[in-house]
Formats: structure tokens, C-alpha cells, sequence
């Protein structure tokens, strides 16, 4: 997915694209290669941790729009 193109809304720094640590940057799960025998090719799920959008732009001034969830290995992402 290709993250927005514009300033922070609060301080008009440039936000930085962090990439979702759970879908890789996809936004979504291929459902098929999760589980063959349950689902179809095709068939994908949004992740829940950025809800499909494949990560977050975080303006690393007021880190607005930081995600509040903690990555793997307990870094904060």
C-alpha cells in the first residue's frame, strides 16, 4: 500500500509511513494459504491491527496518529 502524501495535521511536520508489523505492509491476509480446505483462492481478510491500511503515518514531532498497540519483541512501534 502507498501511504498518503501530506503534513501532519497538527504541526505540519512530515509524517513518517511505519509499516504494519502484524500484515508486512499488506493491509490484508490471503486466506487461502492461511487454511486451503476452509477457504477459496482469493479470499483475504483485512488485518485487525492496522484495519487493512497497512500501517500508520506518524508524525515522529507530536507523534500524532501513533499506533497504541506494541509490536512483537516489545518494541513500540
Amino acid at each position: 500500500m502507498e501511504p498518503p502524501d501530506t503534513g501532519c495535521q497538527t504541526c505540519g511536520d512530515e509524517p513518517e509511513w511505519i509499516e504494519c508489523w502484524q500484515c508486512f505492509g499488506y493491509g490484508d491476509f490471503d486466506l487461502y494459504e492461511e487454511d486451503p480446505l476452509l477457504y477459496a483462492p482469493g479470499q483475504t481478510a483485512a488485518c485487525d491491527e492496522c484495519n487493512g491500511e497497512g500501517g500508520w503515518l506518524i508524525c515522529r514531532n507530536c507523534e500524532r496518529n501513533a499506533p497504541q498497540h506494541t509490536a512483537p519483541h516489545g518494541d513500540k512501534g
